[in-house]
C-alpha cells in the first residue's frame, strides 16, 4: 500500500455534484476548509491502494482513512440490479 508520493500541482478547485438543492445549500454553508476536509476524507476512504499528497503532513490522516469506504464497482451494481430484476426486488440505492 502506497501512502505518500508527491504532487507538483496541488488542486485549487473541486467539482461537486448533488442530488438535491438542500445538499447543495449545506455544502455552500460549509467553510472552504470544512469542504476540503470532507472531500479529502471521502476520496481517501474510497481509495483502494494509493493516495498521493504534496508532502507527508497528512500521513496519519491517510493511514487512518484509506480504503475504509469502499464503494461497489459499476459491475457489482449492475449485477445487483439484474439479480433484483429477476427476483422482483428494488433497484440498488446507488442506482436511484
Amino acid at each position: 500500500m502506497t501512502l505518500m508520493s508527491s504532487c507538483l500541482f496541488p488542486p485549487r478547485k473541486v467539482f461537486v455534484a448533488v442530488h438535491n438543492v438542500d445538499t447543495l445549500q449545506r455544502c455552500l454553508r460549509m467553510s472552504a476548509a470544512s469542504r476540503v476536509e470532507a472531500n479529502n476524507r471521502i476520496v481517501v476512504r474510497r481509495a483502494e491502494e494509493a493516495v498521493y499528497a504534496s508532502d507527508a503532513t497528512q500521513s496519519a490522516f491517510i493511514a487512518e482513512h484509506i480504503s475504509k469506504g469502499k464503494q461497489p464497482s459499476v459491475f457489482e451494481l449492475l449485477s445487483r440490479l439484474n439479480r433484483n430484476r429477476r427476483g422482483g426486488g428494488e433497484r440498488p440505492s446507488e442506482l436511484t
